[in-house]
């Protein structure tokens, strides 16, 4: 019995270690008139309304896999690729290292024939130790010098959210 007691704990961990979780964040931009607490707000009574203007990333916590919200039914699926409007494609490569989330951001317009060509791509590196995030597009080349942003916060899941584990 008392082996069996020992061994407890051991159970628990493990248990615990298995789970997944989200992580979702924003970065707030003091000259746009935002604050943390606008920001929070924002979120608080309409998650569909925060995701629309502060465009968060969603990532599963121990993955770095990439997840957007659907509001219609209150929920995160993962994301490889979204089409925010017909003549737009984005593609996501994302991955995890150490405490530090990375998003390689490829942005392609489609025409009236189906035919993508790249407009864009950039990547984001949020450190989640110093809460910041360094920004920097690798197309087109002559785009802006990365910009880094200190002022990313935390942003809690919408309630009651169901999330779309990729398998």
């Amino acid at each position: 019995m008392k082996r069996l007691l020992l061994l407890l704990p051991l159970a628990l961990v493990t248990a615990c270690s298995n789970s997944r979780e989200l992580i979702s964040y924003a970065c707030i931009y003091p000259d746009e008139g935002h604050t943390s607490e606008k920001v929070l707000n924002t979120f608080k009574e309409d998650w569909s309304k925060g995701f629309d203007e502060y465009v968060p990333w969603t990532f599963e916590k121990k993955t770095g896999d990439n997840y957007v919200y659907k509001a219609f039914d209150n929920s995160f699926s993962y994301a490889e690729s979204t089409t925010p409007n017909p003549d737009e494609v984005f593609e996501y490569e994302t991955t995890l290292d150490g405490n530090t989330f990375k998003a390689r951001q490829t942005n392609y317009e489609v025409n009236t024939f189906g035919k993508r060509s790249l407009s864009q791509q950039s990547t984001f590196e949020f450190d989640m130790d110093t809460m910041t995030e360094t920004w920097s597009v690798s197309y087109p080349k002559d785009y802006r010098d990365p910009e880094v942003n200190g002022n990313c916060i935390f942003i809690p899941l919408p309630e009651g959210v169901k999330i779309n584990w990729k398998d």
